[in-house]
């Protein structure tokens, strides 16, 4: 009997912590979600240049919501006159927190790495840099039904300023 009361007691106490935990918009009938995730890419390739963006942002409806993306950008170079060839290269990975502005756009600030790379050969000798960054930036986001737009800047120490853009799916 001790053994069934104390069963009692810890399902009476999970029932009531996990209750507690939960907001209680979720218990209300008319429940409406309290966020948005999207899907989001961009990107460009126009002769030597290749550039691409991919996000997952999950926008939080009145509050601040999270996300991460990822960029990549590369430029190739070659001369055949001079026996040369380069590829410079950037790759970004940060962090997002999208702001609720109003019901459809969200401001969100961008915080990461950036990871800068030049290669280049000579006359058959190969040679590269490297080098990691702070990155920062500033994205604006416009909600449609099932889709979302943004448009971004993003900035490291010795790079000039970035624009993105891209179109998401929105679920």
């Amino acid at each position: 009997m001790s053994q069934l009361r104390n069963a009692f007691k810890v399902i009476a106490c999970s029932a009531i912590a996990l209750g507690s935990l939960f907001p209680h918009s979720v218990l209300a009938e008319e429940w409406i979600p309290q966020h948005i995730d999207s899907v989001s890419f961009g990107g460009s390739f126009e002769g030597n240049s290749k550039d691409m963006y991919f996000g997952y942002t999950r926008y939080k409806q009145g509050g601040v919501g999270i996300g991460a993306e990822a960029a990549f950008y590369r430029y190739d170079h070659e001369s055949s006159v001079q026996d040369y060839s380069s590829r410079y290269t950037e790759r970004d990975l940060s962090l997002t927190l999208p702001v609720a502005a109003t019901d459809k756009v969200y401001i969100t600030p961008a915080f990461g790495v950036r990871q800068i790379k030049n290669s280049y050969e000579l006359k058959g000798e190969e040679m590269d840099d490297t080098q990691y960054e702070a990155l920062y930036g500033l994205d604006l986001t416009y909600m449609l039904d099932n889709v979302s737009i943004t448009v971004g800047a993003d900035k490291s120490k010795s790079s000039d300023w970035s624009i993105t853009y891209g179109l998401g799916v929105s679920f």
